[in-house]
């Protein structure tokens, strides 16, 4: 059964939306650089929950929109931005490039599938909680492992294993990939997965690029090294702490079959609400299963 990917054109009405908030004068994303200061030496601390509404933006990498007194010249300079990464993108879908956001399966099989994904770990104090909580509700997860969290905890990583959780490559320092050169892309891929496959004995071949940042050079290099970019369908934007919820709405309002949903590693409020999340789409019928569960049964 084939991937099926979303097409079809969102570059004239996004555009003017874009235009619309401008004019409004509304707050853009936050800056994904504003504080990576964890991105550091080798020997630095884990970074904090609290620090990664800063450090996670949205899938899109739209511009910043300015305050309703920003220039002219600033806002000529947001609205090109935001409309050259959609161009992007619309054309990464017409050439059938192999990384498109969104994957979904064949509904007309109604497989109820959904595949459960965690960003940015391992974290001491809540990687093993989500761990002992997926064990007991009986789910399979993936995880997007972050390259120097896994090395500083490889024990999690193991457990991880251990509970038959697939692992994907985060980065090796959750850089934002269309934001440095292609060497250093390379190296974060790359070393990631020699510090996974050394903790497990297996190389991962599963990539999401932190924040859902790519472009085209990406996806060919990801492809060149074996790799296949994972993102999502279904954002819970849980790295904010909005309230469970605001979490559980999120997920639970669009949730279609073969959707990918998106939480993050080290969040209380997740691991608080995922119980109700799992539990009432198991009452709907869903399925939970790895990524590469759902890769081989499409």
């Amino acid at each position: 059964m084939p991937l099926r990917r979303v097409r079809g054109s969102l570059l004239p009405a996004l555009a003017l939306l874009a235009v619309v908030l401008l004019l409004a004068g509304c707050q853009g994303v936050p800056n994904p650089n504003a504080d990576q200061s964890w991105l550091g030496s080798t020997s630095a601390a884990a970074p904090s929950p609290s620090s990664w509404s800063a450090n996670v933006s949205s899938a899109l990498p739209l511009a910043t929109v300015g305050s309703r007194g920003s220039s002219l010249k600033h806002f000529e300079q947001a609205t090109y931005n935001l409309v050259e990464s959609l161009q992007e993108h619309e054309a990464e879908l017409a050439w059938r490039l192999d990384y498109a956001r969104y994957v979904r399966s064949d509904r007309s099989q109604a497989s109820k599938r959904l595949a459960l994904t965690f960003d940015d770990g391992p974290h001491p104090g809540y990687t093993m909680r989500i761990i002992e909580l997926l064990r007991k509700l009986n789910v399979k997860a993936t995880f997007f492992l972050v390259g120097r969290q896994a090395q500083m905890y490889p024990d999690l990583v193991k457990a991880l294993v251990a509970d038959g959780h697939n692992l994907g490559n985060h980065t090796y320092r959750h850089s934002h990939m269309t934001d440095i050169s292609k060497r250093d892309q390379e190296r974060e891929i790359t070393t990631c997965g020699e510090v996974i496959r050394d903790i497990t004995g297996k190389a991962p071949h599963l990539f999401r690029p932190p924040g859902g940042h790519y472009n085209v050079q990406v996806g060919r290099l990801v492809a060149d090294l074996g790799y296949r970019v994972i993102l999502w369908t279904d954002n819970s934007g849980d790295y904010s702490s909005p309230g469970q919820d605001v979490i559980e709405r999120r997920i639970l309002r669009h949730t279609e079959d073969g959707d990918i949903i998106l939480f993050h590693d080290g969040i209380d409020q997740t691991i608080e609400v995922l119980p109700e999340i799992i539990n009432t789409l198991r009452g709907k019928g869903y399925r939970f299963v790895t990524i590469d569960e759902m890769i081989n049964y499409h």
